[in-house]
Parts: structure tokens; C-alpha cells; sequence
């Protein structure tokens, strides 16, 4: 069989940028052009721009062998096909590649303005992208007319399920590979992305191909932010992959809602347990969701006043199970009505003797009223300043008559005995308070000078008479003996 009994046409795919195809003779044979200024000249081999079977291996790649089999052709048949030599096929020439191209890119190559590299591409040593589509779907429909149909086209164009991002779909695809699947589909893997198989293996009909795509993840928890790429398909599942404890938890986002493409800010605040101690208020616990003092005072409701404080800091993050104490500082001005306190009017009185004294008058208190400004921390009074004071009535005084009468001095006998005692004791002074708890020149304590009948000389011996301490001594002599004083026994005395 050659490629002489044959005859196909091939359609071009349909693009409303392009302009439509027509189809010319020359020298009695057909091939496609582009309706325009293109000169009409065949594509037959010895061409520059014919195919040859360096392309045809470069597009077919390990498949040839196969392909060629199944379409009873060799390469040479092929290639001259290719030049339609026999074929109805279009004209690819560096011009019609460039028009084309530019018609893909929205630029005509018949302005007379365009750019020089707009209206004329450069030519390439490789295929270029279309020029290497149009000939694999020329060698495609070549190889279904020389087959019949059947083993070419189910070599060239396979079934394949691409799953992406956990959605799969079924794809009709001539790529060789997983890469070529990706791009008949405008997909790429890119750095944070998961692909099965790589981008380099084979594909065959029937095959599976899976990209997950990477999202990019800001998670803020309690103030702290984080970021992560992940493959998880909703907000939920991927905190659950990065280990964040999401129980009872605040979350910014829905958990099943899905993570765009382009990334998401997630902000998580979790659940704590905050002792409050309010001013005088009892103390009480509280669940907040709060990431600082300042967000835990706000969502209770709980407002500083100018001279309130708060410890820890508004600014400073909580932690489960923290305590915060707020000290409530008040001041206020009040007036308030005060006694004055009669002043003492003292009298002397010859009717009585020294040291006693008597109320006459009690007299009356005065009135008046004290403006103070006071300071509260929590409910308690700190401070009071006095900041005035009003008059309203004068106190009576209070009227005490005073004894000057002396008293009778008693008789006293050994004198000698106690003034050896004293000069030991005190040193020989009657009036002695060394505040030790002993008192006068025979240094009594007060109980027993009080026992003993002192009082009604004086409440304490310094303040009695040397004649006075002596009577109460011998007294205490008479019931006691001179034991309670020391000195005596130092002084060799009975």
C-alpha cells in the first residue's frame, strides 16, 4: 500500500482569531492556505519548511515504532504524506507560523505599525508549541486514514482520570506524559504542590493522574502567627494536620469552608480559664476566648477609670489558668460636721490638796464643718486631706479645779537606815524614773507602793515626798522585813 492511493483532508481547528482556511490546486495538487496575502506554493519535499523525520520522531517519540506498525506506513511514507506529496494539508511556512501565532496573541502582522518582532517571527531551530501541536494532530489524522481508524487512534488518543485537588474528571489527551496531561488541561505543578505520577511518566488509557495543589496558610493562634503549606480541602482539616488544638476553640473562618488557591488568614483563639479579682468585688472565674488583658476587660465589660490600674498589663497575652487584678482608685470631696473640743480652763483650788482635782463644768463642744478630699483603692479609704474648715459655733470651755493645798508631810523614824538604802538603790535620788518599772529613791514598783498605802500620797513614789517613800517603806518593813530590797543585803543589814 502506498501513500499514492490515498487521499484525506484535514480539518483545522476552528478560532475566531484566525482567518478562515481555503483550499488552492497547484500543479495538480491540493493544499490548505490561509485566506489573506499568503502566496499559494506547495509544501512538497525539498521545501525549507517540509517536515522530516527528525520532527516526526521529536512528536511521536517511543510511540513511532508502534504507530508506524499499526498503520502498515514506514517512515518515509509518512514523511511524504506529511509534505503532501499525496495529502490535503495546510502550509506551514515561517509567515502563515507567524500569523497564526500572532492571531493567538491578538496581533496582526498586517499593520504596517507593528513592531518588526511582531510581524515576523524569528525562526527556530526546535518545533515551536503550535507548530508541534499541528503536526502531532497531522500524523494523528495520516495515521487513523492509513489504519483505518482503529489501532492509530487509540494509540495517539487516550482516556485519562485527572484528579485535582480531590475532583476527578475524564481527559482525552495524545500527551505522552503526565506533564503534557497537566498542560492540555492549562495545569502546572508548582514548588508546594503534590503530583502522582512525576511530571516525566508515561501515561497510558485508562491511567490516573493527581495534583494537589498547595495553599498557603497564615494561622494566628492566641497572637502568634504561623505559616504553612497545605493540601488539606477545608480550614478544619488543615489545622487538624498542623496539630492545632481547635477544641472549644475560637476560629475566624467556618471550619468546612475551603481554602482558596490563593491562601487564607486564619486567627485562632483558645479557650482559658481567668481568675478575676475586680476592686472590692469577691473574686470570680471566667471563660474567655480574650488573647490579652486588654480584649478580656473589653469583652466583659469592664472599663479603667483615670486612676484605675491593672495587673498584669493591658497589653500583656493571657494564659490559661492566669489571674487578673484590677485596683479600683476613687476620689471624692466631702463636708463633713466635726465637734470642737471644749478648751480646758484650769482653777486653783486651796481646798484640796496637791494632785487632786475636780470637773466643774464639762463644758460644751463647738461645731463646725471640714471639707476633705479622700482616696479609695478598692473600697477602702487610703488617704484624707483636709481642705477647710467652717466655724459654725464656739465650745464652752471645761472648767477643772485644781488642789493646791499641801499635804501634811508624815513623821518619819530611820531615817539614817533608808538614806544608806537609797544612796545604794538610786544613788540618793527621791525622784528617780529610770524606766525600768522602779521608781523613786527606794525604788518601788507600783504595785507595791499602791498595796502598801502609797496612793494617797501619789500614784507612783517618784512622785511623792522623801518622807512620803519612807512611811510606805516602813510599812513594807513591818510585813516583809528588808528583803525586797537588794542593796540591803549588800550593805550587810537585817
Amino acid at each position: 500500500m502506498t501513500a499514492s492511493r490515498r487521499r484525506s483532508t484535514l480539518l483545522l481547528d476552528s478560532n475566531p482569531k484566525l482567518p478562515a482556511p481555503r483550499e488552492t490546486e497547484i500543479s495538480g495538487e491540493w493544499t490548505t492556505v490561509w485566506r489573506g496575502d499568503l502566496q499559494a506554493t506547495p509544501a512538497g519535499s525539498g521545501s525549507p519548511f517540509s517536515v522530516t523525520t527528525e520532527d516526526v520522531m521529536e512528536v511521536l517519540g517511543e510511540d513511532a515504532n508502534d504507530l508506524l506498525a499499526a498503520s502498515d506506513l514506514d517512515m518515509d511514507e509518512l514523511v511524504g504524506l506529511l509534505n503532501a506529496e499525496t495529502m490535503l494539508l495546510p502550509r506551514i511556512d515561517e509567515q502563515t507560523e507567524a500569523e497564526i501565532e500572532a492571531a493567538l496573541a491578538g496581533v496582526s502582522t498586517a499593520d504596517p505599525e507593528a513592531e518588526e518582532g511582531e510581524r515576523k517571527a524569528e525562526p527556530r531551530a526546535a518545533l515551536s508549541p503550535w507548530r508541534k501541536r499541528f503536526l502531532r494532530a497531522t500524523i494523528g489524522a495520516v495515521l487513523l486514514s492509513a489504519a483505518g481508524g482503529g489501532a492509530a487512534a487509540a494509540t495517539m488518543n487516550k482516556t485519562v482520570n485527572l484528579n485535582v485537588d480531590g475532583k476527578t474528571k475524564t481527559v482525552h489527551t495524545f500527551a505522552d506524559n503526565v506533564e503534557g496531561v497537566l498542560e492540555s488541561e492549562g495545569l502546572k505543578a508548582g514548588s508546594h504542590d503534590t503530583l502522582s505520577p512525576s511530571p516525566n511518566a508515561s501515561v497510558s488509557d485508562g491511567g490516573t493522574v493527581t495534583l494537589d495543589r498547595g495553599r498557603q496558610l497564615s494561622v494566628t493562634v492566641d497572637g502568634v502567627q504561623q505559616q504553612h503549606w497545605v493540601h488539606a480541602e477545608n480550614v478544619g482539616q488543615a489545622l487538624q494536620d498542623l496539630q492545632i488544638n481547635t477544641s472549644n476553640a475560637w476560629i475566624s473562618t467556618r471550619p468546612d469552608s475551603q481554602i482558596p488557591l490563593g491562601g487564607q488568614n486564619i486567627e485562632v483563639k483558645t479557650l482559658k480559664a481567668i481568675q478575676i479579682l475586680d476592686g472590692a468585688n469577691k473574686p470570680r472565674m471566667v471563660d474567655t476566648h480574650a488573647v490579652t488583658v486588654g480584649e478580656l476587660l473589653k469583652s466583659l465589660n469592664l472599663p479603667l477609670g483615670p486612676k484605675d490600674t491593672v495587673s498584669p498589663g493591658a497589653d500583656v497575652k493571657l494564659a490559661n489558668g492566669a489571674q487578673v487584678m484590677i485596683s479600683r482608685s476613687g476620689v471624692k470631696v466631702i463636708n463633713q460636721n466635726e465637734d470642737i473640743d471644749p478648751p480646758v480652763q484650769k482653777v486653783d483650788d486651796d481646798s484640796m490638796y496637791e494632785g487632786e482635782q475636780k470637773v466643774t463644768d464639762p463644758g460644751t463642744p463647738g461645731k463646725q464643718i471640714v471639707t476633705y478630699r479622700i482616696t479609695d483603692v478598692n473600697g477602702k479609704e487610703t488617704k484624707r486631706e483636709q481642705l477647710g474648715v467652717k466655724k459654725v459655733s464656739d465650745a464652752k470651755p471645761k472648767v477643772i479645779h485644781v488642789g493646791s493645798k499641801k499635804k501634811p508631810e508624815p513623821s518619819v523614824s530611820n531615817g539614817a537606815l533608808w538614806d544608806q538604802i537609797a544612796q545604794c538603790e538610786s544613788s540618793g535620788n527621791w525622784s528617780a524614773d529610770t524606766g525600768n518599772g522602779y521608781y523613786g529613791g527606794l525604788q518601788f514598783n507600783t504595785p507595791t507602793w499602791q498595796s502598801n498605802g502609797g496612793g494617797k500620797y501619789a500614784p507612783r513614789a517618784d512622785q511623792a515626798s522623801k518622807a512620803q517613800q519612807i512611811d510606805i517603806a516602813n510599812k513594807v518593813k513591818a510585813a516583809r522585813g528588808l528583803q525586797p530590797w537588794e542593796c540591803a543585803g549588800k550593805l550587810g543589814m537585817d
